[in-house]
């Protein structure tokens, strides 16, 4: 039997040029990942493919073999990139060809693409951090900063961020310097004369968000400039384990760094994934966060495949919203709507065994907010406030971008939907955002439509629908609002039932279940009316069960009842659907006959009779039965109404009881 063709996926990542020192490991441990999946049977039952692709620190070359990736080698979702040059150039290329990308480096954020999922700490989860933490008591209160960096877009977005925290915590950040210098820069004159201006005004931190090999003759310039790590410590947001190899611990212990992975973090998992490793490499190469967000990606991305049943980039993505996996120091990467990964976060302390000490940890999960920097939310308390209200309000939300897929959902609606909103229930969400918005076009405002959803314990919910057009991450979206009115819905079905309960009981003789007194007039009412407009013929009869005292008196007023119940059953039965018969009280009933003369009205009462003349009534060894008497009278449309056709009947009734019972008699 033929092998089913593999998977491919598409690694992208430089072994050589400035940035290979970080990249070439996050190429490794993919290719490790891979090899675990394959060698536990595949995905999908299929095996998976590794195309990698060397862009050797090109931003240009992102592009181009990441077209390559998606066009001639058909892969299904691509790993890698590691500044945001090279993420921005390969953004288009995998939006115009539909293909995903899992980028699994820290960055600026603003951005939010639907084709890409963000496994990085955005700045409100690495930058502010890491500068609450230098500004309080346990790092030295520190309120002074050198902000250094390489001149691209993540350090000048970052540090845009950081000096609106700092102006919101009533700093003047337009008086701290702020330096730039080009990727591979190894002369450090100009900025170790800058630092020897800052520090001579007191203790201050440098803010580093140096990439690449830079990074290694910065520190050991630092070093030799006689800056001391207490008085003039490094806080850098793209040093890891890497870089610490390549460095002389001297020249970087006591400086710190700020990622969601560290190393040295004591946990049964981490141990585990660092022996993977290990005997994977076959050397002593260190693992650093990067390496553990593209093996969390390519974890997740899996799982999504396996949920979806496909490699579909439309089936995946959608499966990729909720899903979760162990972080290897504690806790779960969660993605969410936004595709952004919740995480928490660790401050380091570089030793001199080339390792960091964990000197912070957050207590949870801090989740990934791109846009915390459009809107200056300088101070991440006020902005975590601000995003737990949001998370807190009981009104589930959800925004739909223009295609109609899930970007954002509030914590309220993983009661109703669970982690993924299921295909079925995503559908009744567009389509009534889609008649909600026609009717917007259209200038009516105010309409609620409803949909009816299943929760994952299988219970059904109904929920009323509002939507609003907003713009979301930059990009026209929905914003969709949901009401559960189960309770409603249920109190209203109850009151209907309640209704129409009391409507049988004002209508309907309790005992025999054909209508009672007041109703039997009242369509008698209506029948005499209609029968006056159209000239019709009518009979009118009265019933009366003959010596019913006796059976009472003998066996019970419970046998009574049960022949009541029985004459009256048996009469409705000889009736035509469109005939009107009541009981009147006791054990007497009337009836009318629309459209009948009176001799097929007295054809018909004698058959009544004949059936009540025949019943038998099992009691023990006893039995019951009774006769009955009628009287029968034609209507006189002109001349009668219902009570004066009642009086003629009624009088004909009691000329048969007269004449010995058990017989019909015209009045």
């Amino acid at each position: 039997m033929a092998q089913p063709d593999p998977i491919r996926i598409g690694a992208l990542h430089s072994t050589s040029g400035t940035m290979a020192l970080a990249e070439t490991s996050l190429r490794d441990v993919l290719l490790m990942e891979v090899a675990r999946v394959n060698t536990a049977g595949g995905l999908l039952g299929r095996q998976i493919e590794v195309v990698a692709l060397n862009p050797a620190s090109d931003w240009m070359a992102y592009r181009d073999m990441a077209h390559s990736l998606i066009h001639q080698h058909q892969a299904a979702a691509l790993f890698g990139c590691w500044t945001s040059v090279s993420r921005k150039s390969v953004l288009p290329v995998v939006e115009d060809g539909d293909c995903l990308l899992y980028y699994p480096m820290q960055y600026e954020g603003e951005e939010q693409s639907r084709n890409i999922f963000y496994f990085g700490a955005t700045p409100n989860q690495q930058a502010i951090p890491a500068m609450e933490y230098m500004m309080s008591p346990a790092a030295g209160a520190f309120s002074r900063f050198f902000f250094l960096g390489t001149d691209y877009v993540y350090p000048h977005t970052t540090n845009r961020v950081l000096k609106s925290f700092l102006d919101a915590a009533g700093l003047a950040a337009d008086k701290f310097p702020e330096h730039y210098v080009p990727f591979g820069h190894s002369d450090w004159s100009a900025e170790i004369a800058a630092l020897r201006a800052f520090h001579a005004q007191g203790r201050g931190v440098i803010i580093s968000t140096l990439n690449g090999e830079s990074n290694l003759s910065f520190y050991k310039a630092l070093r030799q400039a006689g800056f001391p790590p207490g008085e003039l410590p490094v806080m850098a947001f793209s040093v890891s384990e890497a870089e610490l190899q390549a460095l002389e611990p001297e020249d970087v212990a006591g400086h710190y760094a700020c990622w969601g992975y560290f190393m040295s973090y004591a946990s049964p998992a981490n141990a585990e994934f660092i022996a993977a490793w290990r005997a994977y490499a076959q050397d002593q190469r260190p693992i650093y966060q990067p390496m553990e967000s593209t093996a969390i990606g390519f974890r997740m991305w899996c799982q999504a495949v396996t949920d979806a049943g496909t490699t579909a980039t439309r089936a995946v993505r959608q499966f990729m919203y909720g899903q979760s996996a162990a972080a290897l120091c504690g806790g779960r990467y969660t993605m969410g709507v936004n595709h952004h990964v919740d995480m928490r976060v660790f401050i380091g302390r570089a030793t001199n065994d080339r390792q960091f000490e964990v000197v912070w940890e957050s207590p949870r999960a801090i989740p990934g907010d791109p846009w915390a920097a459009a809107t200056i939310i300088a101070d991440t308390r006020a902005a975590n406030a601000q995003r737990d209200l949001l998370e807190a309000l009981p009104t589930p939300l959800i925004v739909l971008d223009i295609h109609g897929e899930a970007r954002y959902r509030s914590a309220s609606t993983h009661k109703y939907f669970g982690s993924t909103i299921g295909a079925a229930s995503l559908t009744a969400i567009r389509e009534v955002a889609r008649v909600l918005e026609n009717e917007h076009a259209g200038g009516e405002t105010g309409h609620l439509h409803e949909i009816t959803i299943r929760n994952p314990r299988g219970q059904t919910h109904c929920m009323t629908v509002a939507s609003r057009r907003i713009v979301f991450g930059g990009d026209d979206a929905h914003i969709l609002s949901l009401a559960d009115v189960t309770h409603i819905r249920r109190i209203e079905e109850e009151l209907r039932e309640a209704n129409e309960q009391l409507q049988h009981l004002a209508t309907i003789d309790p005992l025999t279940g054909v209508s009672n007194r007041r109703h039997f007039f009242a369509q008698a009412m209506e029948e005499w009316q209609r029968m006056r407009r159209h000239r019709r013929p009518a009979a009118m009869f009265m019933l009366d069960l003959d010596h019913f005292k006796l059976v009472n008196d003998r066996h019970g007023h419970d046998a009574g009842d049960k022949l009541l119940v029985e004459a009256a059953s048996r009469v409705r039965q000889l009736l035509r659907g469109h005939d009107q018969f009541g009981r009147l009280g006791g054990e007497e009933f009337a009836g009318l006959l629309p459209e009948t003369d009176i001799t097929a009205a007295f054809a018909v009462a004698q058959r009544v009779r004949e059936s009540i003349a025949a019943i038998r009534l099992k009691l023990g060894e006893d039995a019951a039965n009774v006769t009955c008497s009628i009287g029968i009278t034609a209507i006189v449309p002109d001349v009668d109404t219902p009570e004066s056709a009642l009086k003629r009947a009624d009088a004909a009734l009691y000329q048969a009881k007269e004449a010995g019972r058990d017989r019909v008699l015209i009045g």
